[in-house]
């Protein structure tokens, strides 16, 4: 078996890691890394856009995820995604800028209840 190749991304602001992300379209997809975000092509492996996470997603200034997102995956409508951190959970169109909802992942997620600590959220 041969050893796999790490290949760096140019231009990567989040080369020390990542913390989510989630694919935006064909061969591209959004790294977020603490209050950076970093729009990338994987299949080029190259950077298109990088910044704050407010710089791209205004509509989540003054929100819990202006600072960071711990975990994130595409929804299957076109455009749009969920991010999570702690116990809260919002899901934005990343097309459109646009903040649809945010709630927290145990009135969102029904039957995440047993996966989420119930310090966190209100357990019944």
């Amino acid at each position: 078996m041969g050893r796999a190749q790490k290949r760096k991304i140019k231009g990567n602001k989040t080369s020390l890691g990542v913390d989510a992300a989630f694919e935006a379209e064909d061969d591209k997809a959004y790294l977020f890394k603490g209050n950076q975000y970093n729009y990338i092509n994987y299949e080029k492996r190259s950077s298109i856009t990088s910044g704050t996470i407010t710089e791209k997603f205004s509509c989540l200034k003054d929100t819990k995820f202006e600072d960071g997102i711990e975990a994130a995956f595409a929804s299957h409508k076109k455009g749009e995604a969920y991010l999570f951190k702690g116990d809260l959970c919002a899901l934005i169109n990343f097309d459109d800028n646009c903040l649809v909802e945010v709630d927290t992942i145990g009135n969102k997620w029904h039957n995440f209840g047993s996966l989420v600590p119930c310090k966190n959220v209100m357990c019944t």
